[in-house]
């Protein structure tokens, strides 16, 4: 999934499958970020792959997945029966997704997440959280920073501090227990190792900051980890009087589905054609009450609004004479263009 698995080895597995167990469909689905992606999207259909997931511009590549018009034309060319790509229809969604990225969704993409970054072997973060890490850093850089101001350290760039986080990743993982890196314990791993590279650079010891849902996942209660535990994590956990769990987790979560439906009765919400409403409820109350009352709405367009804002914000006063960025559609196409007033060097 976080695109690290090796071309060959990972048709050998999908090779082993089928050979086990014909007849259980096999879909493969892998972020672009470390590069493998579309030398290991042929090498599993070539070992008998039913379904493979793709991308499609301007989301594709990067920590996207690679595009499906690359991996329509590699699969064609190979001989695999693929069906035409309806490209009207495809050059339709790529406007649209464009659109919305101009509009909003663009201002909380960092630009960095269209690259491929062959830093993340290493450390197999999937691409899916390379967004909020991006964000992350921005954030914790300039605490950082503050800090090193305050005591005459030389500062840290973004990529410096990139790599201690991979670095650290590459620490914290194994002594976690090996936990798979999907959503959300590969949060809880970004977390914990960004976690302690802020208090390494301030001087400080690591596991100073562990959050309740990642002890929960360290002490066992979203079930067992695949690897055993670092003695400094169980030492840490026996002497802050945290007891490990193993029962079956799903003990620690009874059924409250009657409880939301009654809420939702109560409310004259729809619990939608499969109960997909209640069970969205019940897994992000708080979250879904405020999308029902509008309250997320209304934040959210608040955050477009300051996102905008700073975005908009030029140094000098200069206003509308700095470049702007402007998508413009001709014939179904569209083309991202830069506009400058005066006397203005574009970028």
């Amino acid at each position: 999934m976080a695109g690290v698995g090796r071309p060959v080895s990972l048709g050998q597995i999908v090779a082993n499958i089928k050979k086990a167990h014909p007849g259980i469909p096999v879909q493969y689905h892998s972020h672009a970020g470390p590069g493998f992606s579309i030398a290991s999207i042929l090498e599993v259909c070539k070992a008998g792959c039913d379904y493979v997931d793709v991308g499609m511009e301007p989301l594709s590549w990067g920590t996207g997945h690679a595009d499906l018009i690359s991996v329509h034309a590699m699969l064609k060319d190979a001989g695999f029966q693929v069906p035409d790509v309806n490209m009207e229809a495809y050059m339709k969604v790529r406007s649209m997704t464009q659109e919305f990225i101009d509009d909003f969704l663009g201002l909380y993409i960092s630009p960095k997440n269209r690259l491929m970054n062959s830093l993340l072997i290493a450390p197999g973060l999937p691409g899916g959280m390379m967004g909020s890490l991006m964000a992350d850093l921005e954030t914790n850089l300039e605490s950082i920073n503050k800090y090193k101001e305050k005591n005459k350290l030389p500062s840290m760039t973004q990529d410096q501090l990139l790599i201690k986080l991979f670095d650290e990743v590459a620490y914290v993982w194994p002594r976690v227990g090996y936990p798979p890196l999907v959503t959300p314990f590969s949060q809880y791993v970004k977390n914990l190792a960004l976690m302690n590279v802020m208090a390494l650079e301030k001087g400080k010891e690591r596991w100073g900051m562990i959050a309740d849902d990642i002890w929960d996942m360290i002490l066992g209660k979203a079930g067992r980890l695949p690897g055993k535990l670092a003695p400094e994590i169980v030492e840490k956990a026996e002497r802050e009087g945290r007891k490990f769990f193993e029962g079956n987790p799903q003990e620690n979560y009874p059924d409250a589905l009657d409880k939301y439906r009654k809420f939702m009765k109560e409310n004259n919400w729809e619990t939608g054609e499969d109960d997909e409403e209640l069970f969205e409820y019940a897994m992000h109350p708080a979250q879904y009450e405020a999308y029902k009352n509008g309250k997320a709405k209304e934040d959210f367009l608040a955050d477009i609004a300051k996102r905008k804002a700073e975005k908009n914000k030029t140094k000098g006063g200069e206003g509308d004479a700095q470049p702007q960025t402007l998508t413009v559609q001709v014939n179904g196409q569209a083309y991202r263009v830069t506009v400058a007033y005066g006397d203005v060097s574009l970028p």
